[in-house]
């Protein structure tokens, strides 16, 4: 199968096309309770005058019959019905992973690969090409999303499960009973929570650095959340187990949610207006979005610990 790095290139969507389909499937959906894929592919394809039928349409090529085309018209109908196509399916999946917008219905389908009708000198058939666009979620239908839908799609509630060796089994819990308050809308509970498990990840990552005795005091008795962050951090950096700059990031982000947590559970005082946003709906949105990477990495840091310890690196 030859394929056609020209017609690659010409269905790659551009920022205008993500721009303008990003509004029509908002407007669409603010306008009905669902609406199917196909529904929202022909809103995109009319506001350029296309049809689904448009992408049926040859492409007039000079290439023999056997080799790539190489020269393929970006305004044409049936490469044009692609790029918007494939606009709408990434706008889709970055309005689902927001929260913006939550399946109703339907069936699951994708595809990498594509074609487009040709017709050359004397011979008709397709030219075939390998897409690599985002797809839109396996769902067929859409809406949008009201707002305990959205907080349901920011904290999954299964990320507990998933880091457990990491957190332990109150960190765990703590984690879990953080994610409901968000969802529920109780967000000093939810920040505080979050601020909490955080510690206890560090706690678990502390527990791998043997070398370091008074870490594993204070990991024994659980005591001083901040010096355990600092010299655990210290303990990965000596073992060189993660870069420099990653683990400086997870550092920072650790004293920020322990900042949140004790600023959160004194609530009298002057307020801080640099903390007092993340206590808000989008500021604590905005912590349980950064979440799973954050967990994620620790407990990969703390497998990479494990090994070490066992002689395995």
């Amino acid at each position: 199968m030859m394929y056609s790095q020209a017609a690659a290139d010409a269905v790659a969507p551009e920022g205008r096309d993500l721009a303008e389909a990003r509004t029509i499937i908002l407007n669409v959906l603010a306008d009905t309770p669902s609406s199917s894929k196909v529904d929202l592919y022909a809103a995109v394809l009319s506001a350029h005058g296309l049809t689904s039928e448009s992408a049926n349409e040859p492409l007039k090529v000079d290439t023999p019959h056997g080799r790539p085309v190489d020269d393929v018209d970006p305004s044409h109908p049936a490469v044009q019905s692609r790029r918007l196509r494939f606009a709408t399916d990434h706008v889709l999946h970055e309005l689902y992973t927001g929260g913006v917008i939550s399946p109703a219905s339907g069936d699951h389908y994708s595809a990498s690969n594509d074609s487009i009708p040709v017709r050359g000198p004397s011979w008709g058939g397709s030219t075939q090409f390998q897409h690599h666009h985002t797809p839109a979620p396996q769902f067929g239908r859409w809406k949008l999303a009201g707002v305990p839908s959205i907080r349901a799609e920011l904290a999954r509630e299964d990320l507990p499960e998933q880091y457990i060796e990491l957190l332990g089994g109150r960190g765990s819990q703590v984690l879990r009973e953080g994610i409901g308050a968000f969802q529920r809308g109780l967000f000093i509970a939810g920040v505080d929570l979050l601020g909490a498990a955080s510690e206890a990840a560090w706690f678990g990552l502390g527990a791998w650095l043997k070398d370091d005795l008074k870490l594993q005091r204070l990991v024994a008795a659980g005591d001083n959340a901040a010096e355990v962050i600092d010299r655990s951090a210290e303990g990965v950096a000596r073992r060189n187990v993660w870069n420099k700059r990653g683990l400086s990031d997870l550092r920072s982000q650790a004293a920020h949610l322990r900042d949140l947590r004790n600023y959160g559970l004194h609530p009298t005082g002057a307020a801080d207006d640099d903390l007092e946003p993340a206590f808000t709906e989008a500021g604590c949105a905005v912590l349980y979005m950064a979440a799973p990477r954050y967990f994620r990495q620790l407990d990969q840091i703390r497998q990479r610990l494990k090994e070490v310890e066992s002689g395995e690196a």
